[in-house]
């Protein structure tokens, strides 16, 4: 589970103009919407009043769409579903067969906002968690490194992981969680510098 860092306000413009794109949004129309987005100067309106230091203007070169901009949670999303489609060509994410049914239920994780929750698990029961704790770090690393592509970055304080793990026990023929102090390993994120946060 992450958190990521301002999401709205580290948009590369950039990114947000190819997402767009991607989606069928007229080239021309990104560009007059994200200049004049750059362009405009912004100010601080609260309960007080408004604030009389702004920002923006011609020579700001910020990123990022605002918190105000109605258009901030739908860019994001969509731009989330280009992360998450990377995730999954990549080959992370969690695939279940219905016991009753046999249906396929494959997904990468759950985003809301700035909150996501990354799925992993392993290919099959004879995969140990130590072995599932490297795919799991690489999907970490991967999802890190694709926000940061999009201006955002992670709050490791933010975030943490479980890892969940089972012992067979063959005299009652069923497999029983580990106990916290016995999974291996640990887990790290990295923010938009680069360095490495050790996780809960």
């Amino acid at each position: 589970s992450n958190d990521a860092k301002g999401c709205f306000d580290w948009i590369h413009l950039s990114v947000a103009t190819l997402t767009l794109h991607s989606f069928g949004v007229p080239y021309k129309l990104c560009k007059v919407l994200f200049t004049v987005l750059r362009r405009a100067m912004h100010s601080i309106q609260t309960g007080h009043g408004t604030v009389h230091d702004a920002y923006g203007g011609e020579g700001d070169d910020s990123n990022g769409i605002g918190q105000g901009n109605g258009m901030g949670p739908a860019l994001w999303a969509l731009i989330l579903t280009k992360i998450i489609d990377a995730m999954r060509r990549a080959g992370h994410g969690i695939t279940f067969v219905m016991a009753l049914t046999k249906s396929i239920i494959a997904f990468v994780g759950f985003a809301f906002v700035d909150d996501t929750d990354l799925g992993i698990s392993a290919a099959s029961p004879s995969v140990s968690g130590k072995e599932l704790i490297a795919s799991a770090q690489a999907a970490m690393n991967l999802w890190s490194q694709l926000l940061v592509a999009t201006g955002g970055a992670l709050e490791p304080a933010k975030s943490f992981c479980y890892l969940l793990d089972y012992d067979f026990h063959p005299a009652s023929c069923a497999y029983r969680y580990q106990p916290k102090d016995d999974l291996p390993g640990e887990f790290s994120l990295l923010d938009h510098t680069g360095a490495s946060h050790a996780i809960d």
